[in-house]
């Protein structure tokens, strides 16, 4: 290596690890819940938020990881755990840089910037044209909810009505659109 790692970088490194773990286990549909205990009840859930939002943290990183969440989270919600994942593990790879290739900080900021037009333009083809027919809808809906809901029956009658109320639009004009999707952020849906 081409210097030591101080033990504060491997302490960063560890708690940083610790939330992308975190993360990484909640998400998709397959993840786990976790259990949060509030101060009024426990509750199973997969919503990065109020998971992060419950948990005490003392560490300064761990305060920026939890902060990290909650801000994407007020955008809308469901990229919050995401943000997590990606922040966890550039910290991580920048940190093995700076470990093993001796690299300073200022370096790998200016690298990631020149970076970012290029993933911006990655991430713009892996976009797929949506195919405006009902069922598409459904699966869209279905997996946005079902995060949301202990119930699959229920997260299928949700996306059923979403996918309904989407292909009964009749606007091509998609400035003026004719259905706004309010995000409640770490809000939980019923029927």
């Amino acid at each position: 290596p081409a210097f030591l790692p101080s033990p504060s970088l491997i302490e960063i490194n560890n708690v940083v690890q610790v939330f992308g773990q975190v993360a990484r286990t909640t998400i998709g549909v397959s993840g786990l819940s976790k259990i949060v205990s509030l101060p009024d009840a426990t509750v199973v859930s997969k919503q990065g938020a109020l998971i992060f939002r419950n948990i005490v943290v003392t560490h300064p990183i761990g305060t920026l990881m939890v902060r990290l969440c909650l801000d994407i989270n007020k955008g809308g919600g469901d990229a919050s755990l995401m943000g997590v994942i990606l922040c966890a593990s550039l910290i991580h790879h920048s940190l093995r840089l700076i470990h093993e290739e001796g690299l300073h900080p200022i370096l790998l900021f200016d690298g990631y910037m020149q970076c970012l037009p290029e993933i911006l333009s990655v991430i713009d083809s892996l976009r797929i044209p949506l195919k405006e027919e009902k069922e598409t809808y459904q699966k869209i809906a279905n997996s946005v909810m079902l995060p949301k809901l202990l119930s699959h029956k229920k997260s299928l009658e949700l996306s059923q009505i979403c996918a309904s109320a989407c292909s009964t639009s009749s606007s091509d004009d998609l400035s003026e659109p004719e259905i706004t999707v309010l995000p409640l952020p770490g809000g939980k849906t019923e029927l």
